[in-house]
C-alpha cells in the first residue's frame, strides 16, 4: 500500500473513482431530473480534483508554482460552484 502513496498513484485511483461518480450523477440527473444539477456538481468535483492533484504534486516534490496553480484552479472551480448555488437559491 505504501508505494501507492510514495508515487502519488493513490490520488490517480481516487480521481478515477471521482470521474465514475461524475458520470453516474450526470446520467441520473439527465434521466430522472433528480439529484444535483450538472454544472454545480462538476464544479464541486473539479475543485476537489484540483486539490487532490495539488496533493499529488506535493507528494512528488513538484515546484511550488505548479502546486499553487492547481490550488488556484480549485479556488476558481469552488467559486463557480458557490456562485451557481447562490444563483439557484435566489430564483
Amino acid at each position: 500500500m505504501q508505494p501507492l502513496f510514495d508515487n502519488g498513484d493513490i490520488v490517480l485511483i481516487i480521481l478515477v473513482l471521482v470521474v465514475i461518480e461524475a458520470v453516474a450523477l450526470t446520467v441520473l440527473y439527465r434521466k430522472t431530473g433528480r439529484g444535483i444539477p450538472t454544472i454545480p456538481m462538476l464544479a464541486n468535483l473539479a475543485a476537489g480534483g484540483c486539490l487532490m492533484l495539488a496533493i499529488r504534486a506535493a507528494l512528488l516534490d513538484h515546484p511550488w508554482t505548479w502546486i499553487g496553480f492547481l490550488m488556484a484552479l480549485a479556488l476558481a472551480a469552488h467559486l463557480i460552484d458557490f456562485g451557481s448555488r447562490l444563483l439557484s437559491g435566489a430564483r
